[in-house]
């Protein structure tokens, strides 16, 4: 999953850190802040231009259950999500040192998916509010 976001909010501008309280609907990732990636601008060998980047990594672990012959097998795996933000070329080593230095932090981010796009969930994840 690669998206565009826009305002990241970091762990020092939330409140209650052991409590993170969202009171707008929305699409969210919590998480601790893995890596940081970057790209400059460019184009497309179709001659389409591209924006510079910063690109941010979190990286999750899940569980799946596995069926080998006739035993389910409850297993571990990471996955990485990517959330980039565009940005211009003379901006770009600022926000790669700024991002740089919250690899480790905790992270909430807000962030809206593009029309059309889907997202898979398990169910078992989800919560029925009211």
């Amino acid at each position: 999953m690669s998206t565009d976001i826009k305002n990241p909010i970091t762990d020092k501008n939330l409140k209650n850190k052991n409590d993170v309280s969202i009171s707008e609907f929305g699409n969210y990732v919590y998480g601790t802040l893995d890596g940081v990636d970057f790209g400059a601008s460019g184009k497309l060998e179709n001659g389409n231009p591209y924006p510079a980047k910063v690109i941010l990594r979190f990286i999750f672990k899940i569980n799946e259950k596995k069926t080998s012959g006739a035993v389910e097998i409850i297993t571990s795996r990471s996955v990485v999500n990517n959330f980039r933000i565009t940005t211009t070329d003379g901006e770009l080593p600022n926000l790669v040192s700024k991002y740089n230095e919250l690899v480790g932090k905790t992270m909430l981010i807000k962030y809206v998916l593009g029309d059309g796009q889907n997202v898979v969930i398990n169910p078992d994840n989800l919560t029925i509010l009211n």
